[in-house]
């Protein structure tokens, strides 16, 4: 029994590797433009992380930290689309600040986009 489970885990694991290599390759082949930064949010978040005690117990312990979601926008042939990207595990307020200074609101940044269907876009950091 738990070698069919063992072969069963391998096949999914295999499947979504074979799966997002498939989708690395097909994003790697669209069209490059330029976008333009249009908005953000900060977002808070708690997040787990386990440690030892000195008893050596594991705890976990909850931390609050802070994602930074922004918005742009870029138009092909006329029209219109928009895409999103965030920046993640931010700690402090001067973390934030750094990330909102280096992708201000009108920041042209470079996309990829599926030229088959321009709504479905990639942000290339």
């Amino acid at each position: 029994m738990q070698k069919i489970i063992n072969v069963v885990i391998a096949v999914a694991v295999s499947f979504f590797l074979v799966k997002a290599c498939n989708r690395q390759m097909e994003i790697n082949s669209w069209e490059d433009t330029k976008a333009q930064i249009a908005s953000y949010e900060i977002e808070e978040y708690s997040e787990s992380k386990k440690y030892k005690s000195r008893d050596g117990k594991t705890k976990t312990k909850w931390e609050d930290e802070f994602r930074v979601n922004f918005t742009y926008t870029y138009t092909i042939d006329g029209i219109a689309y928009s895409g999103k990207f965030s920046v993640d595990d931010l700690d402090t307020q001067r973390e934030i600040d750094g990330v909102l200074r280096r992708n201000p609101t009108g920041k042209s940044v470079r996309i990829k986009y599926d030229p088959n269907n321009p709504s479905d876009n990639v942000y290339k950091s």
